[in-house]
């Protein structure tokens, strides 16, 4: 049954009961028996989609939203985890900026992470004019602080 079969029938039925109503006399067994004849009619109509579902259609529709739930959370995790990913690479690039500009050297940073949760440094690309033993105070600090070794640092400039 689509939504719009199903509001054209609640609103025949209301149409048919409202017009019952209106043509009762005010009061009396009648008119009460009538009333409640309305009211169920109503009821029926309104209720007529939960009536009309078997429990194999219930059982669909429920393993429906668990699979959605499922892909929901999956997304929500994958969003997630992207978000540290980022958030992690710019504070790694920030702390090594701000380290190497203690050695008076302005460089370009890149860290690159490894596929781990969460994800830690796995490389670093370095640009600018560097100076040896400021790129022996940086290179030492990415080994010290990153675990980057010398052979994934590359140094470019």
């Amino acid at each position: 049954m689509s939504v719009r079969e199903y509001l054209v029938g609640v609103t025949g039925a209301a149409m048919l009961c409202g017009l019952v109503r209106v043509m009762l006399p005010g009061k009396g067994t009648v008119a009460s028996v009538i009333k409640v004849l309305t009211g169920v009619l109503m009821l029926l109509s309104v209720a007529r989609p939960f009536v009309s579902t078997s429990f194999d259609n219930i059982r669909d529709w429920t393993e429906d939203l668990s699979f959605d739930a499922q892909a929901i959370v999956s997304d929500a995790e994958n969003a997630a985890n992207q978000e540290i990913r980022e958030r992690i690479k710019e504070n790694c690039e920030a702390y090594i900026l701000s380290k190497a500009s203690e050695y008076g050297v302005s460089i370009e940073v890149t860290v690159d992470l490894t596929d781990a949760v969460p994800p830690t440094p796995a490389s670093v690309t370095i640009s600018g004019a560097v100076s040896p033993y400021a790129k022996q105070a940086v290179s030492r600090m990415l080994v010290q602080e990153f675990g980057i070794v010398e052979e994934e640092q590359k140094w470019i400039g």
